[in-house]
């Protein structure tokens, strides 16, 4: 999930079309062992 352009996290479930969870896109990098490229 993105707004302007930044990541702000992933979708991890949805349980209809307005009703969904994310994970924190810091949380998210931590548990996948990966970087997001942040800018300044």
């Amino acid at each position: 999930m993105y707004a302007k352009h930044v990541a702000c996290g992933l979708q991890v479930a949805g349980y209809s079309e307005c009703d969904s969870l994310y994970q924190g896109i810091r949380a998210a990098e931590t548990v996948l062992n990966v970087n997001v490229l942040h800018a300044p």
